[in-house]
């Protein structure tokens, strides 16, 4: 039975799990918007979520505990920076799930649903995604 547990497996181990979720934060924070699996962006959701909230917050702890679940001192500047203003007015909910048109709702292999993983629009701002 599995009462109380929370999120997926996956069918990865923990520590594999944790480097797939970081992988796709710093694809999201990289390209603002990505492609991947339903269940995956749903997952993914909360620990970009946790990310930006602490980019939003500043500071050198923050930097660094944003360095290290991205990997990459860029993204991070990138998150403390340009993420930080555009959602400085903002209390949560930063990003949304798009389950991907028809064309590309399946994946090939598994027939697994599909979703776009696109940024939150600023005000004022329409979202276009650009699934090619």
């Amino acid at each position: 039975m599995r009462h109380r547990l929370r999120g997926r497996s996956f069918s990865r181990k923990s520590a594999h799990r944790k480097a797939m979720f970081e992988n796709l934060a710093a694809a999201l924070i990289k390209h603002e918007q990505i492609r991947t699996t339903l269940p995956k962006a749903k997952d993914l959701r909360p620990f970009v979520e946790r990310l930006i909230t602490i980019g939003k917050h500043g500071g050198l702890a923050g930097r660094r505990r944003a360095i290290a679940a991205l990997q990459d001192a860029g993204l991070a500047d990138k998150l403390m920076t340009i993420l930080a203003q555009r959602y400085a007015a903002r209390a949560g909910g930063y990003t949304r799930i798009i389950k991907a048109g028809v064309p590309l709702r399946r994946q090939c292999c598994d027939g697994a649903d599909r979703a776009g993983r696109p940024r939150s629009r600023g005000q004022g701002q329409r979202f276009r995604p650009n699934w090619n």
